[in-house]
């Protein structure tokens, strides 16, 4: 039977559903457990996770805009393009209002979308992401107005700002980084015992969960993408040229590089692509939200 957009939208649904379900359930017996071996104090750090997790959701956002140097796009002469294809695919997608857009200077075409509590949606675009043609821009546009459509409010923040969080401490390679990180849980262990220790192996459990459900959404987000542009060769192309790190794929604006590594780091699960600076350490593949991009153009591949 061949994958049709609407039958790979009903099967990573499903799978989806599953995902979730089990991660509640993981999540649910890894609180009993800490709280059944370490009684009171097990619930300490979960508290403080409690805590990360509001504050994120109300201000996540506007951190993560604040690193990547993100500044407002309003429509112009130069821009006049992008916003006419913004429209069409928000129509398309049948959403009430259109998401606020944010541009950042990058060397490479990328995009990603958040949201926060109360507040439309926010896409954030590089400058190189509007050097693709309308067919590719169109694909672009649509598998992240579907994250913004569909996600539940605040928690794409959470989670790109939890699990970026953890990306970079664990892919660190500065020694003085590792020696920090050490004495901050040798202190924490010799001050509330056994219970940080637990804490690091229920997020990290949980995390690893959360990312086979968030690979399920960018499936989902480029089938979605292929039923509403109705042109599967514009996401492979574009999914292409976001991947490849050659100056010359079609470029008319500047190569530039104002962003730092750690900004790229710490959204790297949110760009509907992972920015070649971030690079591919074995921390990525486990925590990492999406799927490699050949295994996502074999499955675009099939629906074409």
């Amino acid at each position: 039977m061949d994958l049709t957009a609407y039958r790979a939208i009903e099967a990573n649904r499903s799978r989806s559903r599953l995902f979730a379900a089990l991660s509640a359930a993981l999540l649910a017996v890894l609180f009993a457990i800490s709280v059944w071996i370490l009684g009171p104090d097990g619930v300490r750090p979960v508290s403080s996770l409690g805590i990360f997790i509001a504050s994120a959701m109300f201000g996540g956002r506007d951190v993560l805009l604040q690193l990547l140097g993100a500044r407002e796009m309003v429509p112009a002469a130069a821009t006049k393009r992008f916003f006419r294809r913004l429209e069409v695919i928000s129509v398309g997608l049948g959403m009430k209002a259109l998401p606020a857009v944010r541009l950042v200077v990058s060397g490479n075409p990328n995009a990603l979308a958040i949201e926060r509590v109360g507040q439309v949606g926010t896409l954030v675009v590089t400058n190189r992401l509007l050097d693709l043609d309308e067919v590719e821009l169109d694909a672009v546009l649509a598998h992240e107005l579907f994250h913004l459509s569909s996600a539940f409010v605040g928690l794409r923040s959470v989670m790109g700002l939890f699990r970026g969080l953890v990306m970079s401490l664990v892919a660190t390679r500065v020694v003085w980084h590792w020696v920090a990180i050490a004495a901050v849980l040798i202190l924490a262990v010799v001050a509330l015992g056994p219970a940080p220790l637990v804490f690091l192996v229920f997020v990290a459990i949980y995390l690893v969960a959360e990312a086979r459900i968030a690979r399920q959404r960018e499936y989902l987000a480029d089938a979605q993408a292929v039923l509403v542009t109705r042109h599967p060769e514009g996401l492979i192309r574009a999914l292409r040229r976001l991947s490849s790190d050659d100056p010359a794929a079609g470029s008319i604006a500047p190569r530039a590089q104002s962003l730092t590594s750690d900004a790229e780091r710490l959204a790297a699960s949110l760009w509907i692509v992972r920015p070649l600076t971030v690079g591919a350490s074995w921390a990525s593949r486990l925590f990492d939200a999406h799927p490699s991009t050949a295994d996502r153009l074999r499955r675009i591949e099939r629906m074409s």
